[in-house]
């Protein structure tokens, strides 16, 4: 047991893995609205029809990957395969830019770009269970601050090379990250430590494994989660139509907040003792709400950045925490957990995207804030609610012993 607990290589890998999935993430997501309107020419309707096309392709890919990456001896092939289809997508617009390379790739392409943190992050729990045991929820808390710490890195790197070049060159860094995770993962592939273990044959099936006190707590990651994706979409929009900011501004605003985010999120760990997962959501769900609903009244970039330390210290809990809670939905099957958290993204993108797209503003993207906001509140609520269901049952059963 003791040659276990060495550093491996592997280790490393699955953290350079998701820093450069975060690299992509980070340099495409805060321009990928003003790529699509304001350089390719898409109108608002369009694009958020073609997200919402995306988010079907997405749920259908990400579920049948996480159903069988728990049926097969080796996880890795999947995920390197997710990130090439990636850095196709996202290379195709950078180097084709046309309304039908944005469609195809964001529809049909870019689904993938997704699956790969899903099934990297299902592979790095299975390996941590198999030669880690008892660590895999510690490693899943710092792999997910290893990808935040690329929001810290990339956002002002990529408003630079977008305001000095072309915005669109922020997809060709994008292809070059995922090519990068590809290269990881071919590097893990060689690994003969590696590997992880095939999971036992679930025991009752998925209904006994999926109780439904969670299933309304995935009701509400995904009320959280819609509002995460709307401000991804509409905050980049606020900041350069509502508050004539600077394409390099948009960068520094995104960087602000994930650079507050890491130490919020180590905070928001600490606190899972004594709070209780979904506890923290809701608190979390709450402060996001009042964070969207104060952007949608600011008047200048500089509040906008100030506004910034309240966006982080809610959505480092929603991007953390969650993470965990999903992969501990159904027991004893960690990759169809953490896939339906994908699939919970997808469907929350189909949201957010038909809010986004039809929605009436009145020419300012500020009100779509306030739908989000509302939105944060009702998701915080409903996994409040089922931890006062867990609670009660818990309290039925004490009471049955008795």
């Amino acid at each position: 047991m003791a040659d276990r607990q060495e550093p491996s290589p592997v280790a490393a890998l699955l953290g350079l893995s998701l820093f450069l999935t975060g690299i992509a993430a980070a340099a495409a997501t805060p321009y990928r609205a003003i790529i699509a309107i304001d350089e390719i020419g898409i109108d608002r309707a369009l694009f958020g029809a073609t997200m919402t096309g995306g988010a079907i392709a997405g749920a259908i890919v990400s579920m049948a990957l996480g159903a069988w990456a728990d049926r097969v001896q080796d996880r890795r092939p999947m995920a390197l395969v997710c990130a090439l289809v990636a850095a196709v997508g996202y290379g195709m617009v950078w180097l084709v830019p046309s309304p039908a390379s944005l469609i195809l790739s964001t529809a049909a392409l870019m689904p993938f770009a997704t699956a790969t943190v899903s099934q990297t992050y299902a592979y790095s729990r299975a390996w941590y269970d198999d030669h880690r045991p008892g660590k895999g929820a510690q490693a899943m808390s710092r792999l997910r601050t290893t990808f935040s710490a690329a929001w810290i890195v990339m956002p002002p790197l990529a408003g630079w090379i977008a305001a000095t070049t072309s915005v669109l060159d922020v997809y060709g860094i994008a292809a070059l990250a995922c090519l990068g995770t590809t290269a990881s993962f071919i590097v893990l592939m060689t690994r003969p430590e590696g590997g992880t273990v095939k999971p036992a044959p679930m025991v009752g099936g998925v209904a006994l494994a999926f109780p439904a006190r969670r299933r309304v707590g995935v009701l509400g990651v995904l009320g959280l989660r819609v509002p995460i994706l709307l401000q991804m979409m509409t905050v980049p929009l606020v900041l350069t139509h509502d508050l004539g900011a600077s394409l390099g501004q948009v960068g520094i605003n995104a960087a602000i907040a994930a650079a507050l985010e890491v130490p919020f999120m180590l905070a928001w760990g600490a606190l899972i003792p004594r709070l209780g997962l979904e506890r923290i959501l809701g608190i979390a769900g709450v402060i996001f709400a009042a964070y969207l609903v104060l952007m949608s009244r600011v008047h200048s970039v500089p509040m906008a950045y100030a506004l910034q330390v309240v966006n982080a210290l809610g959505q480092s809990a929603l991007l953390s925490i969650t993470i965990s809670y999903m992969q501990e939905t159904i027991r004893g099957r960690v990759g169809l957990s953490t896939a339906l958290m994908d699939g919970v993204t997808v469907s929350a993108t189909l949201i957010a995207s038909s809010l986004f797209g039809f929605w009436p503003t009145g020419g300012s993207y500020q009100p779509l804030l306030v739908v989000g906001g509302a939105l944060s509140a009702m998701g915080a609520a409903t996994v409040w609610a089922s931890r006062v269901r867990e609670d009660a049952g818990k309290a039925r059963q004490t009471r049955g012993g008795k």
